[in-house]
């Protein structure tokens, strides 16, 4: 050291560091009770038989000799392996033990906290400076504990209160508490609960931790069966816990501020029994901050089984099912979750889930009220037990809104980096199981990136005001394993949904079990604006066997793209009698029943509806519907296919325009045969109908509109548009590769009558069979115009009979290309020569008279002069005369001011 007053402030910063630190340690590890008043009394330590100084704790005030006994302390501190004994000198009977440190000192807990003779009395502490609760702090209390750093407690429901502040009157009564209460004169003091051994009560009790900035930090709060209260306040304001006998909760009032509440390094909180119901997590804050650590709030009781003498031992005819999940209730203007602590297995697939943030089971809801909630890695899951064979209640759901309620809405919510919410129901392959809840979001924006959200028996519903926005690879999906309908996904959106590559959001039934019929859920997008760039929407049956119906796949919006190879699918892969339908997919306007502005399929995407897979498999698939005032499919297609038995769906667009381009695809086709029923009903393997319809143009240019059936009958293939339907290197065809009574498909273009059909390029409209009859190609417009080498052919096999070609418009067989007129208009003045208003500096106008055949001008015709007047016999100059009757006989007025008696002769030519 020099000696330089640098060095001496070094030397203070580190004496006033040390200071601190030592009387940190010295905090720790020694006890400091003191009596504030109240006929509160401290024994001096004695020794217990585990060798630890137990400071005994007995007087204190009994308003109206009540089962309230209040206590005050000037502090209030543990120190390790010591304990502070609250003890029932009297025996009187005691709801609550209510304490407050009125010194301005930190308690720090670092050693027992006991009541003893008082029962399942609860304990409240309340000191404003702070609390600690060291690594070695532990509660042996008979009843629930409630420590807070607020300024007093609310007795009753009038305005009596119990203050920690000594210069301030306490109304001391015998009623419940019923608020913790901050005046906001100062920030309240924080509450930390430092890494160590567990800190618990006993099962069915509660904890509350009601004060500033909360942290928990590698430790675990534990009440089996019971209820955890967290609140964070920073300014003024009530926090309300429920009452004995009320449904659990934990309400603010008035609250001017709140705080931060952070779990971190295995931090967790758990209410889990063994023996019953799980209990209730309840916190309240400004900010919450969860980086791995965990909220657990299961029950693992098993059943409670009744035996019948000679009852099924695998399905006893007597069973109480027990127990419930408990509920965890999260309200904070943030929420963040990242990563987590607890792993489970799935019990529908035996996957591993790693890293569980928030876990409940049994009925146990999870509920988020926030502005703005991000999960990074954190995973929030409820499910039920896994004892196949037996009834159980259904799962908890998982709801995400605003901070007014469920009908409120998030500013932002965020799901990254592998983040989970999973509601899982669970069920057997003998129809038994619980039944999933639902996963309810309400947001003006979500992200999504590399997340899941997966319900089984349960639906899904993302209600957005403003984007729905994915970084791609997610998945969202509702599923069932048997005898449970599967339930819906809903994405809603009042601005735009983007799903990105590697998005699937899907309705899955992996096995139907003993159900006769299973039908998934439906999957709906509906927004002004949706974008589908490389994402998969689906709704399959994947069931090996059983009966299964998948559902319908809806998007609804103005502008809808999609693009970068994605794909929309329906189907079942298996199927028996009564048979197993596909669902339908359907996009147009927003609303039902109208046309959506714009319907662009891009990029190889595709629209899939597949009925079930085998010859022994029965059912057909759904229809697929567009309708749009523009519908473009560019190098993608929409197919209906059947290889089962049974037939095909149809293919419908409406558009005001159509465009078909690049190598697009529309097919329906049936590849089965006919089903035969028991009964003697047959159900013919015909292929699907498609059916175009436009209000303007239909144009299909190098690309393939087909349908065709390996057994039953081709479908029609109908074509309506009022101004042109234009093939270019395109095929219509239907066709039939069965028996004899497996007739062609019908291809009309009529009804609308357009004024032109116009095929170009080798395109070719196909009506054939094999051994049946071809189908009738109908034609019915105003001109139809064929290049060579396009063709028209209702020709059948050998053994057929040939169809029709019809049409009933004339036709122009071309013997060169069709050139397309120019798009912009010639200039009229460029084509017609002015040659006499050239010469007279193009002052005046023309006339000329022509028979009704007259022809008219051509490019490069002479314009006819103006008229000329001429008096009989003479030839005066046109400039002698009045100009009125110049003009009046250029307008061809009969009483025009002329000097009479004058004969007039009307001439043309140009004046030299």
């Amino acid at each position: 050291m020099d000696g330089s007053p640098s060095s001496l402030r070094i030397v203070l910063v580190l004496t006033v560091m040390m200071s601190l630190l030592s009387v940190t340690v010295s905090e720790g590890q020694t006890t400091s009770i003191t009596s504030s008043g109240l006929g509160t009394t401290i024994s001096p330590a004695s020794i217990d038989p585990a060798g630890r100084p137990n400071y005994i704790i007995t007087g204190g005030t009994r308003p109206g000799d009540g089962p309230n006994l209040f206590h005050s302390f000037g502090d209030f501190s543990v120190g390790t392996n010591n304990v502070a004994r609250f003890f029932n000198e009297t025996g009187r009977s005691t709801t609550n033990i209510l304490s407050r440190v009125t010194g301005g000192q930190t308690s720090n807990i670092y050693g027992t906290i006991q009541t003893a003779g008082f029962g399942t009395a609860a304990l409240w502490l309340i000191n404003p400076a702070g609390i600690v609760f060291g690594p070695t702090a532990s509660l042996n209390v008979g009843g629930s504990v409630h420590f807070s750093t607020a300024d007093y407690l609310r007795l009753g429901s009038g305005n009596d209160r119990f203050y920690a502040d000594l210069g301030k009157t306490s109304q001391l009564t015998s009623a419940a508490v019923t608020a913790f209460g901050f005046l906001g004169e100062r920030p309240p003091g924080p509450i930390t609960v430092q890494s160590g051994n567990p800190l618990t009560v006993s099962e069915g009790k509660s904890i509350s931790l009601i004060g500033g900035d909360i942290s928990i930090t590698e430790r675990t709060v534990s009440v089996p069966g019971g209820q955890i209260n967290l609140a964070s306040v920073s300014g003024a304001g009530e926090v309300v816990p429920n009452q004995a006998g009320q449904a659990p909760s934990l309400d603010l009032v008035n609250v001017s501020k709140q705080g931060m509440i952070q779990l971190a390094e295995g931090a967790i909180l758990r209410t889990s029994s063994a023996i019953s119901d799980a209990g209730a997590i309840f916190i309240r804050s400004g900010q919450f901050v969860m980086e791995t650590a965990g909220i657990e709030a299961k029950t693992s009781a098993p059943l409670q089984i009744g035996t019948t003498p000679g009852s099924d031992t695998e399905f006893p005819t007597d069973f109480v099912a027990c127990c419930k999940g408990g509920t965890v209730d999260i309200a904070a203007n943030l929420i963040s979750l990242k990563g987590g602590v607890f792993e489970t297995t799935r019990p529908q697939t035996g996957e591993k889930v790693f890293g569980i943030t928030i876990w409940t089971n049994n009925q146990g809801n999870i509920t988020l009220g926030t502005k703005n909630l991000t999960l990074d890695n954190a995973k929030v899951f409820t499910d039920g037990q896994n004892m196949p064979g037996f009834p159980f209640p259904e799962t908890g759901f998982i709801q995400i809104h605003g901070l007014e309620g469920a009908d409120s809405r998030a500013d932002h919510v965020s799901l990254r980096n592998n983040s989970l919410l999973d509601t899982e129901g669970y069920s057997d392959d003998k129809g038994g199981g619980r039944v999933g809840r639902d996963i309810n979001v309400k947001a003006h924006n979500i992200d999504l990136s590399d997340s899941r959200l997966l319900s089984v028996d349960g639906s899904i519903m993302l209600d957005v005001t403003e984007t729905i926005l994915s970084g791609g690879n997610n998945l969202i999906q509702t599923t069932a394993n048997g005898g449970h309908p599967v339930g819906h996904i809903m994405l809603i959106d009042d601005e735009a949904i983007v799903l990105s590559r590697g998005d699937r959001v899907e309705s899955i039934l992996g096995s139907s079990g003993p159900s006769p019929f299973v039908r998934l859920g439906s999957v709906s997008l509906i927004a002004p604006s949706i974008n589908l760039k490389g994402a998969r929407i689906e709704s399959v049956g994947t069931a090996a066997s059983g009966h299964s119906g998948s559902g319908d796949i809806n998007l609804r919006g103005s502008n809808i793209e999609i693009t970068d190879a994605s794909t929309i699918n329906t189907s079942v892969l298996s199927g028996f009698p009564p048979g197993n339908v596909s669902g339908n997919i359907s996009i147009s306007g927003q609303d039902d029943g109208t046309s959506a502005e714009a319907i662009r399929i891009l990029g190889g995407s595709s629209l899939t509806s597949g009925g079930p897979k085998g010859e022994k498999t029965f059912g057909r698939p759904g229809h697929i519907t567009l309708d749009g005032q523009l519908v473009i499919f560019d190098g993608s297609k929409a197919t209906v296919s059947q290889s089962g038995a049974g037939g095909s769906g149809d293919i419908t667009i409406r558009a005001g325009e159509l465009n078909i381009v690049n190598g697009s695809t529309i097919e329906a086709t049936s590849s089965g045969s006919a089903f035969s029923s028991p009964a003697g009903a047959t159900l013919p393997a015909n292929a699907g109908n498609i059916n175009f319809t436009s209000s303007g143009d239909i144009l299909i240019a190098n690309s393939t509109v087909s349908t065709s059936a390996a057994q039953g009958t081709g479908g029609d293939i109908d074509l309506t548009a009022p101004n042109l339907i234009r093939l270019v290197g395109s095929n219509l065809t239907s066709s039939v590769n069965g028996p004899a009574d497996s007739n062609g498909g019908n291809i009309t273009i009529d009804t609308a009558h357009p004024q032109f059909v116009i095929m170009q390029g080798n395109s070719q409209i196909l009506a054939k069979a094999n051994a049946g009859q071809g189908g009738a190609i109908t034609i019915i417009g105003g001109v139809v115009l064929q290049e060579p080498g396009s063709v028209l052919d209702a020709t059948a096999g050998p053994a057929g009979i040939s169809g029709s070609v019809n049409i009933q418009a004339p036709f122009q067989q071309l013997s060169g290309a069709i050139a397309p007129l120019p798009q912009a208009f010639a200039v009229a003045t460029n084509l017609y020569g002015q040659r006499c208003a050239t010469e007279k500096g193009g002052q005046f106008s023309s006339f000329m008279q022509g028979a009704r055949d007259g022809v008219p001008p051509q490019p490069g015709d002479l314009i006819p002069s103006p008229l000329l007047l001429e008096s009989e016999g003479t030839s005066p100059s046109l400039g002698s005369q009045p100009s009125p009757n110049l003009a009046a006989v250029r307008l061809g007025l009969p009483d025009f001011d002329h000097p009479a008696p004058v004969t007039f002769l009307l001439s043309a030519g140009c004046r030299s």
